[in-house]
């Protein structure tokens, strides 16, 4: 028996999708990864996006949804799995990571500051307004396949 893994990194594109199946919480995760390559100093986008959802279950379902949100830059590990279907009669595919674990990014930013916010959490001190971490994320992308 063999398995691949695979490791991405990227913003979640979208709302955290919730949805309950039989007597179980499930939480979907769209992340779109694009491959990029500098061009002149910089970077420009070199291929088609590839689509990548992963679902958490119960309680795990539960952290995720305490942890990120729309604009969040984390990586997501799992056993990829292709899903096909039709698209406006096209073909068109997304893969999905089956087991997956994911994690947040932190990142120094290009101004000096945190390069997204922390998601509010009871027991997080306040920081003032108009710090770095307050400001959210600005990532949107309404192309999502999902």
């Amino acid at each position: 028996m063999s398995n691949a893994a695979i490791t991405i990194e990227g913003f979640i594109s979208n709302e955290l999708k919730v949805r309950d199946v039989t007597n179980h919480r499930i939480v979907d995760v769209t992340i779109p990864v694009t491959p990029q390559k500098k061009v002149d100093g910089k970077w420009e986008d070199s291929g088609d996006t590839v689509w990548y959802k992963a679902s958490f279950w119960d309680e795990l379902g539960d952290a995720v949804l305490q942890t990120v949100n729309k604009g969040t830059l984390v990586t997501v590990s799992g056993i990829p799995r292709l899903d096909l279907y039709l698209k406006q009669g096209d073909a068109a595919g997304s893969i999905a990571i089956d087991f997956p674990t994911i994690a947040v990014v932190v990142r120094k930013g290009k101004r000096g500051g945190a390069s997204q916010q922390p998601t509010e959490e009871p027991w997080a001190a306040q920081e003032p307004a108009g710090d770095t971490w307050s400001t959210p994320s600005s990532y949107d992308d309404s192309h999502t396949p999902f």
